[in-house]
């Protein structure tokens, strides 16, 4: 078993062809396949086991002192989609749904959520390059995961709060339909041709953007296996899905905190607001 996780490793995280690890391990293509699914399915019990559901009271207890300062109250997570190229396809129909206009590419996109407190708060289902951002949040969890998380903290009027996520432009027109449902998606204060910033825009786009960047470091953590780097084959969109969902979390939640320094530093006093 220890050589099937390390084997595992060299694949997910070197980028070994799985052809070269069988003759490595002296066991053969298909094996090596199994093997893989295997080690994946474990480390996801693994890691459902050791990281569950986060409360927003969790996450703003253990959350850097900044984020409230900067956005006026505690923030639940950061959203951004990030995508996988994908080999070339077959069919033109999988072709045109798999073709990434942003990327020039066939890709696998998927919606990725880091709480305020710098662990991996969501992952989608891997959704094909063409769907648009609108489409991943209203279609594919993240709206139904948000109404779902535990919700702890009260208003003055002993109301629940709002939960606060930070998205990038690409989101804006999902914002009145997370407004809906007490969530509160801010983004960048949009530009119109001929209407200059002023100050006060400036400072709460700088402001909404200096927090953002946690989830796209984030993404770049997860893109440091090279499994993920390279055009992946596709036969099954599901079981990838579960691969990529255990290599991101792996790269976060194990690596250096990305949204605090200390931990004296994230011991923030759950405040009314």
């Amino acid at each position: 078993m220890d050589d099937a996780f390390f084997m595992f490793w060299l694949i997910a995280k070197q980028g070994v062809d799985r052809a070269a690890a069988g003759y490595l391990f002296g066991i053969d293509p298909p094996s090596v396949g199994r093997y893989f699914i295997t080690i994946t399915c474990i480390l996801e019990d693994f890691i459902r086991r050791q990281f569950p559901v986060m409360s927003d009271e969790e996450i703003y207890l253990t959350q850097h002192l900044k984020w409230a300062a900067q956005m006026g109250q505690p923030v639940h997570s950061v959203i951004d989609c990030t995508e996988v190229f994908t080999r070339g396809c077959s069919s033109g129909t999988a072709h045109a749904a798999m073709y990434s206009e942003y990327k020039g590419h066939n890709t696998v996109k998927f919606l990725t959520g880091i709480a305020a407190n710098g662990m991996v708060d969501f992952i989608s289902e891997g959704i094909t390059g063409s769907t648009t951002d609108k489409k991943m949040c209203l279609e594919h969890g993240h709206l139904e995961w948000m109404k779902r998380v535990p919700t702890n903290v009260r208003t003055r009027d002993n109301k629940p709060a709002i939960k606060l996520v930070l998205a990038d432009k690409g989101f804006t027109n999902v914002v009145t339909d997370y407004l809906q449902h007490d969530i509160m998606l801010a983004t960048p204060t949009r530009k119109f041709i001929g209407v200059p910033f002023n100050d006060a825009d400036v400072k709460r786009s700088r402001e909404n953007s200096n927090l953002r960047v946690h989830v796209e470091r984030a993404n770049a953590l997860a893109k440091r296996f090279k499994y993920l780097t390279s055009p992946v084959e596709i036969t099954r969109a599901d079981l990838f899905g579960r691969e990529f969902r255990v290599i991101y979390t792996l790269a976060v939640n194990f690596n250096v905190s990305l949204c605090h320094d200390s931990l004296e530093s994230c011991r923030m006093k759950c405040k009314e607001f």
